[in-house]
């Protein structure tokens, strides 16, 4: 005899997750990575979701102001541009790439990034001081960045607090 499931086990498949990353709390700014594009900013972190703003172009750079990652999408709760001027105050979501923070280091020596946000994981290589890196996360006061590769696909890695930079007018100092 087959019987109909329970409605209580047809409603539990239908909230199966699918994959959705718990949000990561940080506490950073990073600036946009294209000057010549505009940015959207979305009601969360999904290319479906509704647009709630757009940064404007600036080739003078936009400092962004960010709370927390999650799949490669970055909280954000306000941007100004390079007069100081408020661009953008709410709550969105930007597509992660789409900002960047360079790499900083006091004395110009090269600057290592992790395999994991603890300085205890491995040290998957070196790069020079001054390269502006696209993001790919943030956690704590780490951030994932996409290191370009010559001739090959961009490798991740984690780069720890004062191994970046996220003014694109200031000295992190």
């Amino acid at each position: 005899m087959n019987r109909p499931l329970p409605w209580s086990i047809l409603f539990a498949a239908c909230l199966t997750p699918t994959l959705v990353q718990a949000e990561t709390a940080c506490d950073m700014a990073a600036f946009v990575a294209n000057t010549d594009s505009g940015v959207r900013i979305r009601a969360d972190a999904d290319l479906e979701a509704p647009i709630i703003g757009r940064l404007p172009t600036n080739a003078g750079g936009t400092l962004v102001f960010i709370q927390g990652a999650r799949n490669g999408w970055l909280k954000v709760t306000s941007a100004i541009d390079a007069s100081k001027t408020r661009v953008f105050t709410g709550t969105g979501w930007i597509h992660a790439p789409l900002l960047a923070v360079r790499t900083f280091s006091r004395d110009d020596s090269l600057v290592d990034y992790h395999a994991s946000p603890d300085r205890q994981s491995d040290v998957l290589g070196s790069l020079r001081a001054e390269l502006d890196v696209n993001l790919l996360g943030c956690s704590g006061d780490w951030v994932k960045v996409a290191i370009p590769m010559r001739g090959a696909e961009d490798i991740e890695g984690w780069l720890p607090h004062g191994a970046w930079c996220g003014s694109p007018w200031e000295d992190c100092m």
